[in-house]
């Protein structure tokens, strides 16, 4: 899958320093937790909080599941982008990466299914 980084400008807008350690505290969640979750190792996980990792929007979507957040609650102050030209494009953005993954886990359903097929025949 392809993770959409989000520019320096839209970075610095999510607060990585501030609302997602305090989201991950509210929840009582460890950072091995959230690395699990997000598949990445704990250490990643710490510099994305530490604000030294750019964050994909894939990946904020996720953190924002994890947390029970909109994604709004990821930006400044709580609020959206500035414009609103620019949460349409993010929104757009997160919902091509997972009309993507849909087309991923079907064409693996698909290949799953076939495998039965092929199994079954082998068992006649």
């Amino acid at each position: 899958m392809n993770h959409v980084k989000l520019t320096k400008s839209e970075s610095r807008t999510v607060c990585s320093y501030e609302n997602i350690p305090k989201y991950r505290d509210e929840k009582c969640f460890s950072q091995e937790y959230i690395a699990q979750q997000l598949e990445i190792r704990q250490s990643t996980y710490q510099r994305i909080e530490a604000g030294k990792v750019k964050i994909s929007t894939d990946r904020l979507s996720q953190l924002a599941r994890i947390f029970n957040k909109p994604i709004e609650a990821f930006f400044g102050n709580g609020k959206k982008p500035s414009t609103e030209d620019q949460e349409k494009e993010l929104l757009k953005e997160i919902l091509t990466q997972r009309e993507e993954r849909i087309r991923e886990l079907e064409e693996k359903i698909q290949r799953r299914d076939n495998k039965i097929c092929e199994l079954k025949q082998l068992i006649k």
